[in-house]
């Protein structure tokens, strides 16, 4: 269940102004740092529309955060430099953007050669979307591994809190509480660990993020309470169509991805937004590892929706869940903004799908 999308795209806002002037000290003989700032200007929009950007800014001290930061790296993407996200963040400037992006533009240009030398594709998306996007030239304070039997007990606090306080049908529902979700999950977790899909990011040895997958056709029965039971709801009513539609005429081999959360008191946003980012990446290695044909998830937030749409994610549906109505009637989700979603998605792991 990790959650959702805005009702536009940041980043497609960002793309209208990449020709713009600006004010720089010195980009005027580097096209690589013109764009990012371009791209910066219009991700913050009126918060420096009246101020002269410098390579020696630092993108949060500007007045940016973790969700214009996704929107940001997209418009990059979509000008050519696929930066990751993790290297955005990190960066202490522009201009520390900037390289990151010109690497990442040469790599993209390098695999792009390569595909065409051995005569798998001559389309940039594809190259793009075969580049190992596990690597990670910044290098990291965190560790991967499969989920254990032993991560029970902060496996299940860590989700329970992040989803509770954080996601965006939850806070539709006064009636919830966080101990809810222990009693979802402890009788899935025999077969969350079993499945060996799931794992999770350590740093110095607590475990800071979660993600939790299962075999679609595997998949067992979800025990929920009435308070559970419109969140649920909503996501079944969401994605058994498209489970009927895309997967079992094809007889597809699918990774469901249940739910994913970082830690809420270990992490700052910028950290939790890295660490979605990785947790992404190793469910495509994961995926990919063990033979899956395709990763299938429902998003509700906007961070995890552009992230998706970074990594290759082709959207299903697009559900308003102020809309929705249960089978009393009710509708449980009603005070939730137009711009709160349910984003269906999957990403394809073989390309011939």
């Amino acid at each position: 269940i990790s959650f959702s999308v805005p009702p536009k795209p940041l980043h497609q806002e960002a793309k209208k102004g990449l020709d713009e002037p600006f004010d720089m000290d010195d980009a005027e003989n580097d096209p690589v740092l013109k764009t990012v700032v371009n791209v910066v200007k219009r991700s913050l929009g009126a918060v420096v529309a009246h101020r002269a950007l410098k390579a020696s800014d630092n993108f949060f001290h500007i007045g940016g955060n973790s969700l214009n930061a996704v929107a940001a790296c997209l418009s990059l993407r979509d000008a050519g430099f696929p930066i990751r996200i993790s290297e955005f963040l990190a960066a202490t400037d522009l201009r520390q953007v900037a390289e990151y992006a010109r690497q990442r533009s040469l790599n993209c240009q390098s695999a792009e050669i390569s595909l065409r030398n051995k005569s798998l594709t001559n389309d940039v998306t594809s190259a793009k979307s075969m580049l190992p996007i596990a690597s990670d030239a910044l290098g990291s304070p965190y560790r991967i591994s499969p989920l254990a039997d032993d991560d029970w007990a902060m496996v299940s606090k860590l989700i329970s809190e992040s989803f509770f306080a954080k996601g965006d049908l939850e806070k539709c529902l006064p009636n919830l509480t966080e101990y809810e979700y222990f009693n979802v999950l402890q009788p899935l977790w025999p077969e969350l660990v079993g499945q060996k899909l799931s794992f999770v990011v350590r740093r110095e040895g607590r475990i800071v993020a979660a993600a939790l997958n299962f075999d679609l056709d595997k998949e067992p029965e979800v025990d929920i309470s009435e308070n559970m039971a419109p969140v649920f709801n909503l996501l079944e009513s969401v994605e058994a169509p498209q489970r009927e539609i895309h997967f079992k005429p094809k007889g597809l081999k699918v990774i469901h991805n249940f739910m994913m959360g970082t830690s809420m008191f270990e992490t700052t946003d910028r950290e939790s937004v890295q660490l979605m980012e990785l947790m992404e990446e190793e469910n495509v290695r994961v995926g990919s590892a063990a033979g899956y044909d395709a990763l299938f998830t429902t998003n509700t937030s906007p961070i995890t929706q552009q992230l998706g749409e970074q990594l290759g994610y082709e959207v299903l549906d697009d559900f308003q869940i102020n809309l929705f109505v249960d089978s009393n009637g009710k509708m449980p989700f009603a005070k939730a903004g137009s711009e709160v979603r349910a984003v269906c998605c999957v990403k394809y792991l073989k390309p011939t799908l």
